[in-house]
């Protein structure tokens, strides 16, 4: 018990629950994206078809974050959904675990208790990250284009507030790729958790039926 409180006050067992959780982490830059400084360096050209050609493409990219955003998400919400609906499937197992009198071979029950647990933190720490996919706030702050840019068209010439706007544009898409790219990680988490959660319930099945038939 000393052991216990001893690593519980250097902050073990914190970053252990903190892992357990689907902790959060910042996000993080994509290696091999321009910089802000690069993308306007690189846009500043005066030809205005130019300038056309780069803002049509910047907003191809930017859109297309959009819809990777979308799938992201809806890939995350369904699979939060269905493992909802598989444990509150498998929680009536816990019901036959409680009961020793149906599975008095003690090894079995062990078994069968240890595969069981392993199961439901599977399938919550896979809720837990499918979650995070679809939160809402820091540090999930998307980019989009400076909506006060029309409001310049009145003073400034058109091909520098086109040029601007596919400055926004394309820093839009690096900000929200690297969000992006993030949610994409912790959505292959969950992917995987719901994976090992049912090779678990898939091996409780087995197990249980093996002891079914052998008992006879």
């Amino acid at each position: 018990m000393e052991r216990l409180w001893e690593c519980a006050e250097k902050g073990v067992l914190l970053r252990v629950a903190g892992w357990l959780a689907c902790p959060d982490r910042p996000v993080q830059e994509v290696p091999g994206l321009p910089t802000s400084e690069e993308i306007r360096a690189g846009l500043a050209i005066e030809d205005t078809e130019k300038i056309g050609e780069a803002l049509d493409f910047c907003k191809e990219l930017f859109e297309g974050e959009e819809e990777r955003t979308k799938t992201l998400e809806s890939k995350a919400i369904t699979l939060t959904g269905f493992t909802g609906l598989t444990t509150a499937f498998v929680s009536g197992f816990a019901a036959l675990l409680l009961d020793a009198e149906k599975i008095p071979c003690r090894p079995a029950l062990t078994v069968l208790v240890v595969l069981y647990v392993l199961l439901v933190y599977s399938f919550v720490r896979t809720i837990l990250c499918a979650l995070r996919v679809v939160r809402v706030g820091a540090p999930y702050w998307f980019a989009s284009p400076e909506p006060r840019d029309i409001l310049r068209l009145k003073t400034d010439d058109l091909d520098q507030i086109r040029r601007e706007r596919a400055v926004d544009f394309f820093h839009s898409y690096v900000r929200n790729y690297a969000i992006n790219d993030d949610k994409a990680g912790y959505l292959i988490s969950a992917q995987r958790g719901f994976t090992i959660g049912t090779l678990f319930l898939f091996s409780i099945t087995m197990v249980f039926a093996g002891y079914m038939l052998l008992s006879r």
